[in-house]
């Protein structure tokens, strides 16, 4: 009885992040490594701007590949 209310109310809430794609689809997710150097440049813009590291990442791959 307990795991099917939880059950529930973790699909009637979502678990997650919103979709960036479209509701109810699931964003794909990249790994990639980097050096020491761009990790730290990316974590000093997202502190600057107070945007998210993923947020980041996605403008640039945006503006390279637009």
């Amino acid at each position: 009885m307990v795991d099917e209310l939880v059950e529930a109310a973790t699909e009637a809430r979502g678990v997650g992040r919103p979709s960036l794609s479209s509701p109810g689809v699931r964003s794909p997710s990249v790994t990639v490594r980097l050096p020491q150097g761009l990790n730290a440049k990316l974590d000093h813009e997202a502190a600057r701007t107070g945007k998210r590291r993923s947020e980041i990442v996605r403008e640039a791959l945006e503006a390279a590949l637009a």
